[in-house]
């Protein structure tokens, strides 16, 4: 409950917000960054160590570190879709 609260107060402080990245100034939002660790964790429960966002193959990718009872995973969001790219 308390990891659902702190990312529903993210989402309001930073709902307007965008982050850019690398030299093509791509922009994230910060609602699409708080949906893919939602998205990450609901795929692969635990606690989130690490957010970042790169290219691959011409998409932004939002890749979130998870750790979990088996370990740590990287889940890969597709920034404009919302969807998992791979587990």
């Amino acid at each position: 409950m308390k990891r659902i609260l702190t990312i529903g107060a993210c989402a309001l402080l930073f709902s307007s917000v965008t982050f850019a990245f690398g030299d093509d100034d791509e922009k994230v939002s910060a609602d699409a960054l708080i949906k893919a660790v939602q998205t990450a964790v609901a795929t692969y429960p635990g606690e989130i160590s690490d957010v970042e966002v790169d290219k691959k193959r011409d998409k932004l990718v939002i890749e979130v570190e998870v750790v979990g009872a088996d370990g740590e995973r990287e889940i890969h969001i597709d920034a404009a879709t919302g969807e998992v790219i791979n587990k």
